[in-house]
């Protein structure tokens, strides 16, 4: 779909159901991905913003699960505090929330619970976002543990 279009149709669903601006929504979730022409645009914004929410929720899930994680992760696993985890888990019960609501939505639909649904998404998503930033910082640069290392001679 030609942006403009897409601009303008969303104009639409922003001014009946007062939903955030399209460049609010489209920094944090891409809706400019929206390729074909619809009479469910809010559906369609609705599944995209979900795909990044569900991205979200399954990188969650492999901090707080870490059975399988990838070993880049492991120096944040060795130094992450009970805080952190709790931190982790409340983010985690709040998009998983969002995904529940998005699930009942791909089996009853309308255009006014897509928009609802938008704005919870988008609501939620601003609010967790500044904690999601905070983990992937320590994560990158985990906290020095104040555990020293012996030294072992191996010869």
């Amino acid at each position: 779909m030609d942006i403009e279009k897409l601009k303008n149709e969303y104009a639409v669903l922003e001014k009946k159901y007062k939903l955030s601006t399209f460049s609010e929504l489209n920094s944090s979730f891409d809706i400019e991905k929206i390729d074909d022409d619809t009479e469910l645009l809010a559906k369609n914004i609705r599944k995209i913003m979900m795909d990044k929410i569900l991205n979200s929720v399954s990188w969650l899930d492999m901090l707080i699960n870490q059975m399988n994680a990838p070993r880049i992760y492991q120096p944040y696993f060795r130094t992450m505090s009970m805080k952190d985890k709790e931190n982790l888990i409340k983010i985690y019960d709040q998009l998983g929330a969002l995904s529940l609501t998005s699930l009942s939505l791909e089996i009853d639909s309308n255009e006014k619970k897509e928009c609802d649904a938008i704005k919870e998404i988008y609501s939620v998503w601003k609010s967790v976002k500044p904690s999601l930033i905070q983990v992937i910082d320590t994560i990158r640069i985990p906290p020095s543990t104040s555990t020293k290392k012996e030294r072992n001679y191996f010869g």
